[in-house]
């Protein structure tokens, strides 16, 4: 097991002294070895620390050891547990960064919910300003770009709500290509200039019944 775990031979402990420790990361080796030596001794050892192997992976030890005394009281040895829970870790790491990425779906459904009622009200009075004047009034075009601004605004606050998971389900016939195009513009946006997002679209294809937003989410989740 030792040697499955650390990549040495057990021989190797005895052959080069403190071969133990020196496999410890070095940011862990002094709370490590200090655990051994002051708590280890009263079976107060349980530590976690990484393993640097010879072929340079890491891995992460959960350690635990205990005194066994002669019938005197005296202690004679430390005996130990030593178990890889690399994968454990991983997994909890996994679920920390889940519990991250739904909070912050939360916190983007509730500001997506109340720009979109602001939306709602900057729309509804750009149609009445649009009612109210000719179409030959200069001021026409400059309400217009407002309702067309509102209208995008509207879409990016649906996928917000799409990402937090609090869209009600609207179908409607959606053109497939057009809801990539969308999304690959919001990514781009957000992963920045750095990465490049390349598609490659279908020709002719026919629309589907299906709301946009979950197509959306299926996306950025993919």
């Amino acid at each position: 097991a030792y040697e499955r775990i650390w990549g040495r031979h057990p021989d190797a402990i005895v052959e080069q002294g403190a071969g133990w420790q020196e496999m410890i990361h070095v940011e862990d080796r002094g709370r490590a070895v200090d655990a051994l030596l002051h708590r280890a001794p009263i079976g107060e050892m349980d530590v976690e620390y990484r393993i640097v192997r010879d072929d340079t992976t890491v891995r992460w030890i959960h350690d635990r050891a205990f005194p066994v005394t002669d019938a005197d009281g005296h202690v004679r040895r430390i005996a130990g547990i030593a178990e890889d829970v690399t994968e454990r870790r991983s997994l909890e790491q996994q679920l920390i960064q889940s519990q991250k990425m739904e909070g912050i779906g939360r916190m983007a459904g509730g500001i997506a919910h109340d720009f979109n009622n602001l939306l709602t009200v900057i729309m509804g009075f750009s149609d009445l300003v649009l009612m109210q004047i000719g179409q030959d009034d200069p001021a026409r075009g400059d309400a217009q770009q407002i309702r067309h601004a509102v209208k995008k605004a509207a879409g990016l606050t649906n996928q917000l709500l799409a990402f937090s998971r609090q869209q009600v389900l609207k179908m409607t016939r959606v053109d497939l290509n057009a809801v990539v195009r969308d999304v690959q513009r919001m990514l781009q946006r957000v992963l920045g200039e750095d990465l490049i997002i390349d598609t490659v679209l279908q020709e002719d294809v026919k629309p589907i019944t299906a709301d946009p937003s979950q197509l959306e989410q299926i996306l950025v989740n993919f």
